[in-house]
């Protein structure tokens, strides 16, 4: 949980081939850096005072950034006249850069500020040459959700999956081909399957004044329902070979849109997620994970006692991060393991998000699902922690609809979806240089041939 997927999220740009497709949504651009948050030791190498701005380690070809002449160690300081602080400021504003449009950008460099302006470079739309790769839109409230769909040749119709990813406030348009997700969904592909990506609100191109960062999980929950019921509509799709996949907090949101769906849901997967009280989720969390980060067994059970009171009055209070900071115990620990920001933000989302997935009764969602689960746990599954939650929705799936629930253990596989072999071995790699090996070459094909194989069987 506190690291996935950071290396994807500051990755902001892209690298597949190109394509237009016809959309009523507009391009989002592409700003083409690696940006990195600017530490106070950073700041003071490049002759800054305070460290605010973000730190560019790379600008890509061919994108906004080296149009306006943009350079590695640059500084990025505001973009069109606002401010830019911090990384969550960065990305809240790349939301205003629309392809075509002109941007001014001012950046710190070589000990003095420097003003660039150029011209917006649209993102590149997704292509392949194994399969039809469409981009649409799906109405939401006041504005549009991005949806992108990959099929496979011909006109179907074909089984459909509506894929769900995990917490994160990102885009997930025109993934690196080392991501996890983007080996997940073109395998899918591969293997005759309709897959079908909506984003989340307010990222990628849509529109509309709702923010990922700042909404709870029930207009999440609705973006993803608009999604699939948009899904099912489709001449190309099976209309009785319908399917989610829900991973991490993805598995969260599936049960509950699987129940409010008017188009039928013939199966559900969910892979390192959760069904308990999420504060409950987190204690265990944070008993397991601290240790094997190289937090000494004693202090950290001292600061779980502080854990116990803290997420009470943060989950059952609603206390804010801000108001629990003036314990300076609890600051601590708030920015060691929840990386907070300060204010309103924990793990990179309002703390109100958080407080609304607590809220959610996950067992009666799951007693109420009456598709097929299949509920699958990595053996080296770091955030899912051990086999206990996936063990239980696949029970409580039974007990109220029998024979609906399969639990699989999926051997030697971590979090991210890689065969790492142990879980130890997948702490490691975070920090190590094997990691891109690893993305490369290691992604769980055998859940997708399972998978695969539970859906065919199904009746």
């Amino acid at each position: 949980m506190k690291a996935l997927f950071a290396i994807f999220l500051l990755l902001i740009s892209s690298s597949c081939v190109v394509s237009q497709s016809e959309t009523k949504l507009g391009r989002r651009g592409n700003l083409g850096v690696r940006p990195a948050p600017l530490t106070k030791e950073k700041a003071q190498d490049l002759g800054l005072k305070k460290a605010e701005g973000v730190w560019i380690q790379q600008v890509f070809p061919g994108t906004t950034a080296e149009d306006a002449g943009m350079q590695p160690d640059d500084v990025l300081q505001s973009l069109n006249g606002t401010p830019i602080a911090n990384m969550a400021e960065l990305i809240q504003q790349l939301k205003s850069l629309w392809g075509g449009e002109t941007v001014t950008m001012e950046v710190w460099r070589e000990n003095m500020p420097v003003t660039l302006e150029g011209e917006v470079v649209p993102k590149p739309f997704e292509t392949s040459d194994k399969h039809e790769v469409l981009y649409d839109q799906v109405a939401f409230q006041d504005g549009h959700l991005r949806s992108i769909i990959t099929k496979p040749k011909g006109k179907g119709p074909f089984p459909s999956i509506l894929f769900i990813p995990g917490y994160n406030c990102a885009s997930y348009d025109n993934m690196s081909p080392l991501h996890p997700y983007k080996k997940l969904i073109d395998a899918f592909t591969a293997k005759g399957y309709v897959v079908m990506r909506v984003e989340k609100p307010g990222m990628g191109d849509g529109t509309g004044s709702l923010d990922c960062f700042t909404c709870e999980i029930g207009p999440e929950n609705d973006a993803f329902l608009a999604g699939f019921e948009a899904m099912a509509e489709y001449e190309f799709v099976d209309k009785d070979q319908l399917f989610i996949f829900g991973h991490s907090l993805g598995g969260i949101n599936a049960p509950v849109i699987a129940t409010q769906s008017k188009a039928k849901v013939k199966g559900l997967i969910v892979y390192g997620t959760a069904y308990e009280a999420w504060f409950e989720y987190l204690l265990r969390m944070l008993r397991f994970q601290n240790p094997l980060t190289g937090i000494d067994y004693v202090q950290n059970e001292k600061d779980m006692r502080l854990y116990h009171t803290l997420l009470y009055e943060h989950y059952v209070l609603k206390k804010s991060p801000q108001e629990l900071a003036k314990n300076p115990e609890y600051d601590r620990i708030l920015k060691r393991d929840f990386q907070y920001d300060g204010g309103d933000m924990i793990f990179s989302r309002h703390y109100r998000f958080w407080q609304s997935v607590n809220d959610l009764n996950m067992v009666d969602y799951w007693s109420n699902v009456d598709a097929h689960v299949l509920s699958i746990y990595g053996e080296a599954d770091f955030e899912a922690l051990d086999p206990g939650n996936h063990k239980a929705i696949a029970n409580i799936v039974n007990a109220y609809h029998p024979g609906h629930g399969t639990f699989l253990m999926l051997p030697g596989t971590n979090h991210s979806m890689l065969e790492v072999g142990t879980m130890e071995k997948g702490v490691a790699l975070r920090q190590s240089p094997e990691m891109r090996d690893y993305l490369e070459n290691h992604f769980s094909y055998k859940l997708i041939d399972q998978c695969d194989k539970w859906m065919k069987e199904l009746k």
